[in-house]
Formats: structure tokens, C-alpha cells, sequence
């Protein structure tokens, strides 16, 4: 099994190595540092996907149960067309309210508004205020924020029900 999953990427490929699989992650890490075409985020993702699969295939479970098992047994999913773009924040609180009439109990808002981040955080309080706290809030910001924006910020969108903060800095950051 060491021999199957014991991977890193070295200077010149991969190699195999006596880590193991408990040490995936400094398999990954080593990717970032190798300044390759691997360092993408998009491929580390893949190639994380990828041995942790290898690895249930080797144990012969699934991921999910060597991983830990599971410990939930439903997953809230953000309804099929109940994201909420750039909106007037009355409009988006109507449109979220719409939605949760409809079963969606995740509503994911668009931040990162040309006009600022004061302007995200009104449609936020106006989503959260219509729809109540049984409803929950993401933000996807799409690397709109600084690191400075982002400190200040995401504590007030805490305060207004977000849960889930998607992208918040340039992904170089």
C-alpha cells in the first residue's frame, strides 16, 4: 500500500517516497512549492481527488467512510437558480423570499459589487432580514476583496447570518 500511494512530486516527477498515506497533504503541499504547471490550484484539486480515490480503491471503501464516516445524513443544496446576482437589495430580498417559498433553504449571494463592499453587505441584511435565520446565507465574492476588505467585512456578514464565505481574496493571496 506504501509502495501504491506514497507519491510526491519531486524535482524531477514523481517519486516514491515512505510517507504513506497519511501524508497526502504533504504530498500536496510539495506540489505547491514545486513552482510547476501542477501548483494550480484547479490541479491540486485533481490530483487530491485523485489519490484519495486511489487510496479507497486500495482499502476497498469509499472515501467518505475512511475519511471518518459520515455525520450528517441530509446536505442543504443551494437551489437550481436561486443564487442571487447583482440586485437592489429590495429586489433580492423579494427574489430569496421566492425561493424559500419554492423549499430552497440556501441562498447564495453575489458580492464584490462595482459600488463596493457597503453595497453587499445591504443586499446581505436585506436577504437575511426577509428570509429569517432557518435560512442559510452564503456569499461568493469572486476574488473581489482585499485581505484589509475582507477583515472588515466578513465579520459584519457574519452578524447578518452568512455562514459560508465563497472566494473572498485574489486567489495569489
Amino acid at each position: 500500500l506504501d509502495r501504491t500511494l506514497g507519491l510526491a512530486y519531486g524535482t524531477h516527477g514523481w517519486r516514491e517516497t515512505d510517507q504513506g498515506i497519511v501524508d497526502l497533504g504533504v504530498s500536496l503541499k510539495s506540489l505547491s512549492r514545486s513552482g510547476r504547471a501542477l501548483a494550480g490550484s484547479v490541479a491540486k484539486a485533481g490530483v487530491d481527488i485523485a489519490l484519495h480515490a486511489l487510496v479507497g480503491k486500495a482499502l476497498n471503501m469509499p472515501v467518505w467512510k475512511y475519511l471518518g464516516g459520515a455525520v450528517r445524513t441530509t446536505i442543504d443544496v443551494e437551489g437550481p437558480g436561486f443564487g442571487i446576482g447583482f440586485m437592489e437589495p429590495k429586489a433580492a430580498a423579494e427574489f430569496a423570499v421566492k425561493a424559500v417559498e419554492q423549499g430552497c433553504r440556501q441562498i447564495e449571494v453575489k458580492c464584490g459589487h462595482p459600488s463596493g463592499w457597503h453595497r453587499d453587505l445591504e443586499v446581505v441584511r436585506a436577504v437575511h432580514e426577509a428570509c429569517g435565520p432557518a435560512v442559510s446565507l452564503k456569499v461568493d465574492v469572486t476574488e473581489a476583496y482585499s485581505f484589509r476588505t475582507a477583515l472588515h467585512v466578513l465579520p459584519k456578514f457574519a452578524e447578518s447570518g452568512v455562514e459560508w464565505v465563497e472566494q473572498p481574496l485574489p486567489r495569489h493571496q
